[in-house]
Order: structure tokens, then sequence, then C-alpha cells
């Protein structure tokens, strides 16, 4: 005996509502099993925080097997909160703000002009302009690069001009490597 699809549908449990937390900052979150995992709490918790649950379920999977994962949760409440939740699901989370730097206060604990900082660090002049007068702000790439910066100024620099140091041409490398085959 077939049942309707509406008999079908009507067989299964409602839906659970995700309470959504209203506001907060994007995060940007590691994710690494901590012993017993339970997979659907923690997808919940991330889509508590507006990730699509279908995103939730696939970064929690991908940590699983590959043992940790990466997601940016949109909307963060409270960092204590979320690695909280988390480690109550059996998951460790590593958290990286996303907000906006302040490239001012980096420059200026440096004690340095805004050539002198970008001549130090390889950074263009106007970028750097831009970004202290809020014009525009870095990227992710380049929050993280000023984050080093803030943390390890002088390792930075040494990896920065380590290159000429050793008298290594970087823009005069090949376009493809002789042992990474060529994008179609």
């Amino acid at each position: 005996m077939s049942l309707s699809l509406k008999e079908r549908f009507a067989r299964q449990d409602a839906v659970k509502a995700i309470d959504r937390v209203p506001c907060g900052s994007p995060v940007a979150v590691r994710l690494t099993a901590a012993g017993e995992v339970r997979p659907v709490s923690a997808a919940l918790a991330l889509a508590k925080r507006h990730v699509p649950m279908l995103r939730a379920k696939r970064t929690i999977e991908a940590m699983l097997e590959k043992g940790k994962a990466f997601i940016e949760v949109p909307v963060v409440e409270s960092l204590d909160a979320l690695i909280a939740e988390l480690k109550a699901s059996g998951v460790m989370a590593q958290a990286q703000s996303l907000a906006p730097i302040d490239m001012k206060f980096v420059r200026a604990r440096s004690g340095e002009t805004q050539e002198q900082f970008a001549l130090r660090y390889q950074i263009d002049l106007a970028t750097l302009r831009n970004w202290e007068q809020g014009r525009f702000q870095p990227d992710q790439a380049a929050r993280n690069f000023l984050a080093m910066i803030a943390t390890n100024p002088h390792e930075v620099e040494a990896m920065v001009w380590a290159d000429q140091a050793h008298g290594t041409d970087l823009a005069a490398a090949p376009a493809n490597p002789p042992d990474q085959p060529r994008a179609n």
C-alpha cells in the first residue's frame, strides 16, 4: 500500500525553528574535533548565528573527515558563548574577528611615518593612506598581514626583506613553474 505524498509529509515531525541571535559581528572560525562530537548540536550552534543549515552541516562533516574545518560565522553575539556551545558539542573553536582593523593605530605603535611604514613592509603608500583615512578596508589577506605586523613587527620585516637579502627576484619567477600544470 503506497502512501500519497501528502500523507508521507503529514507523518513527518514538525521542523524545529532555530532561535537566531539578533545581532553581532562576523567571525572566522577554525573548528577541530575535541572528543565525541555531536554533529547536530554543533550545526545548530552555527545555524543559530545565521550560517545556513546546509553549510553548517557540511562544515561539521568536513571537520570530522579532515580533522579541521574553517567557516565564516556572520553574526556572533559573544565569542565566549559560541565557543562554549561548540565545546559542549565536542567541537573546539578558534576564532578570528573579521572586524575592521585600526590601521592608524598599528602604524602609530611603530612610531614610523606612513612613508617609513609602507617602505618597511612593502605596502603601497596610497593603499596605506586609504586604509588609515577609512576610504577602504583591507581585505582578509591584508588584515592577516597587518595582524602579524601588529604582533611580530620585526619577524614580519625580516620575512618581507628576506628574498631581497638572498638575491631572489620573485618578479622574474616563471608564471607556470615546471612542476605545475597550466590552467586552461
